[in-house]
């Protein structure tokens, strides 16, 4: 790529994208196209919030940085909690939220940062999916990005990321619901997108069998087994509470011709002190919660072994069941549209799997053009994550 189609700017801008194994950190290139590339800097084994994989893949490099980054990492990372709030202006939002997240949790809020978006607007309360995560984590990460002149300006979970690379891409159709797969080694990230808003999350654990996949192709289901034998499996909760691996959403619900990465991104800052917003914790908070505006999505058994046949119908049960769950209980409109990233390897059988259970062919969000020399998952998040800028 020649430096002529750059525009040039004063400060550079990075993403930082990483799972439970893997980091990245790469440069967001403008193009005056008004188009966006990646130029790889720094990778590293181990997650990003482990200060010593971090140090690791700042040092993996010698190039010296100023500038601003965003950071996207998977629903995993987070806690997710809903919790319900009596109607009210959305300014006041953050002076109330703290009393009633301290009667979910079981430690102080002054241990996390957390932000929130509004899931619905019911008759006389508000219902909100709150993301929490630990603010000594966070600070480790800002104190080390500082010390190379980068201020942590965006922080967020991978579909929303995700959401903003289809929307950059004018992959999503104003009035259809569409629900994007992000497969991790370790767990797979789920969202429904309607009308601009990001009514459901989910967070699923699933190991990725150990052995290439080319060595288990033959123990993939047929079609008819798969819709014979496991759709009668999925089990619902017969009524509303919502839980944490549940919910999220944007707070600009407005339906337009096209779709408004602000208002996909709106909000989701993490910075203690520069927002409405205080904190909270990782495992411990929706299990120790008894909120009775909590709701249970039921998961399927993880695969624990090498066998892919199981682990991609693990990932099958899992989209019905946001599926199911979103019409029952969300009400929400027909999902038209699935796009999937990190199943490039498996992505043919998965895809078979799918359009037999659910009649929808799947759509890869990787699309021509893409450049770096690492996953496609990480270079989807890593633009998704950089569209701000």
């Amino acid at each position: 790529m020649g430096l002529s189609s750059l525009t040039l700017s004063k400060k550079r801008h990075f993403a930082l994208v990483g799972d439970n194994r893997f980091s990245i950190m790469s440069e967001i290139l403008k193009l005056t196209t008004g188009a966006s590339s990646l130029r790889l800097l720094a990778s590293t084994d181990g997650p990003v919030n482990d200060k010593v994989s971090l140090n690791r893949l700042l040092a993996s490099t010698t190039e010296s940085f100023h500038g601003e980054i965003s950071i996207a990492l998977p629903l995993s990372f987070f806690e997710i909690i809903t919790v319900s709030i009596p109607m009210m202006a959305d300014e006041a939002i953050g002076k109330a939220l703290p009393y009633q997240l301290a009667k979910v949790i079981d430690k102080p809020l002054s241990q996390f940062i957390y932000d929130w978006q509004i899931s619905q607007r019911l008759k006389d309360k508000l219902q909100l999916t709150v993301y929490l995560f630990p603010l000594k984590t966070f600070e480790e990460i800002r104190q080390e990005f500082l010390r190379k002149q980068i201020e942590v300006k965006n922080f967020e979970a991978d579909v929303f990321a995700a959401f903003s690379y289809l929307d950059r891409n004018n992959r999503l159709k104003p009035g259809e619901a569409s629900m994007c797969i992000l497969i991790w080694p370790d767990t797979i990230s789920l969202a429904v997108c309607e009308n601009n808003i990001l009514t459901l999350v989910r967070d699923v654990s699933a190991l990725q069998p150990d052995l290439p996949y080319e060595t288990h192709t033959e123990q993939a289901p047929s079609e008819n087994d798969t819709a014979n034998d496991q759709s009668p499996e999925i089990e619902f909760p017969s009524a509303p509470p919502m839980d944490s691996e549940n919910i999220g959403e944007e707070e600009d619900s407005s339906s337009t011709n096209e779709f408004d990465q602000s208002s996909i991104l709106a909000g989701f800052d993490l910075f203690p002190g520069e927002t409405n917003s205080p904190a909270i914790e990782n495992d411990s908070a929706a299990e120790g919660s008894s909120s009775e505006d909590e709701l249970t999505l039921p998961s399927a058994p993880s695969t624990t072994d090498d066998n892919w046949a199981d682990y991609l119908q693990h990932i099958n049960l899992e989209v019905m069941r946001t599926r199911d769950y979103y019409a029952s209980v969300i009400k929400g409109g027909p999902i038209k549209n699935i796009f999937v990233s990190g199943a490039e390897e498996f992505f043919d059988d998965l895809n078979n799997i799918i359009k037999n259970s659910l009649e929808i062919e799947l759509q890869a969000m990787t699309m021509s053009g893409l450049t770096g020399d690492f996953s496609p998952a990480f270079n989807v998040i890593s633009l998704g994550t950089g569209v701000r800028w």
